[in-house]
């Protein structure tokens, strides 16, 4: 059925006069009467009583004319949605983010993105390192939060430096607050060979887990794995409790870990950056919309 028969006959039904109907459409009134019983042989019901003096709905035009409001107003709710969704205005982002970002400023980012875009639905995912970028190179993910440590092996995968600085920050040493080595200021990684390490799980984070063993092999030494932990928190509450020590980026706040010193590597030994990451291929129009957004507020670099 042609959504404007429906159209004319709504303006008909609402002003039961042919002639201001037609008026109101910019037709003619026998143009609007011919349109009216288009629609009428199609139906193969009556929807006006005509006669000489004035037009009322039949029981089945009655009918037909609640039917016409939600077509229509469906209709209409479908050409706004189809074209907001070209134009990237709604539809649905799948954002992935490793833990150090969920308290580093991404919610308030993702905020403002639902603030710009409040008919976008939006996924908040946080996944280990390995699991996020395998989701970004299948598309499962539509732009992640990682860092950039492996994206150069990844198919279709573009990605930029960001400035999150929980990544950008040179590597140092988490030490309980009671350790002996908690009064230097410096010190160099090759006297830490004895040591108790806690380490991002290989299981959840296998390229942080590698950068960081490597990074004790090339200090001369294979380094003694006391724990492993799958998330930031559990990382500093071993560390506090003295379960071991960890390589990690200098934080400027460990909050309600007050028992923790951060100690920096004399080795400048060089730490992977923080990078935004997404699917070339993937045709998602939210992604440029959201990166453009990312741009604005200085977090691409």
């Amino acid at each position: 059925m042609d959504t404007r028969l429906l159209r004319y006959f709504v303006a008909a039904a609402e002003h039961l006069n042919f002639s201001e109907a037609a008026k109101s459409l910019y037709i003619t009134q026998p143009a609007l009467g011919r349109q009216i019983t288009q629609l009428e042989q199609e139906i193969g019901v009556s929807l006006f009583v005509r006669n000489t003096r004035k037009v009322k709905l039949t029981v089945a035009g009655a009918t037909l004319l609640d039917q016409a409001y939600e077509i229509l107003a469906k209709t209409e709710a479908a050409v706004n949605q189809t074209r907001q969704a070209a134009n990237g205005t709604i539809g649905s982002l799948q954002i992935g983010f490793m833990g150090p970002f969920e308290s580093n400023g991404l919610p308030q980012l993702v905020k403002k993105f639902c603030h710009r875009y409040p008919n976008a639905a939006i996924g908040f995912n946080m996944l280990g390192q390995e699991s996020l970028n395998d989701a970004i190179e299948i598309g499962s993910i539509d732009v992640g939060f990682t860092n950039s440590y492996g994206l150069d092996r990844l198919t279709h995968v573009a990605w930029k430096p960001s400035c999150f600085s929980k990544f950008s920050k040179p590597l140092g040493i988490l030490v309980n607050s009671d350790h002996p080595l908690a009064h230097k200021k410096t010190i160099q990684l090759s006297s830490l060979a004895h040591e108790p390490f806690v380490i991002f799980s290989r299981t959840e984070f296998p390229l942080t887990y590698d950068h960081m063993y490597n990074t004790c092999l090339t200090a001369g030494f294979q380094p003694n794995v006391a724990a492993q932990t799958t998330d930031l928190e559990s990382l500093l509450s071993m560390v506090e409790f003295g379960i071991g020590i960890a390589i990690h980026p200098e934080l400027t706040d460990f909050g309600k870990y007050s028992k923790i010193r951060y100690i920096m590597l004399s080795d400048h030994i060089s730490n992977y950056d923080s990078a935004i990451a997404w699917k070339t291929t993937n045709t998602n129009q939210l992604i440029p919309a959201f990166l453009e957004m990312l741009q604005e507020e200085q977090i691409l670099i």
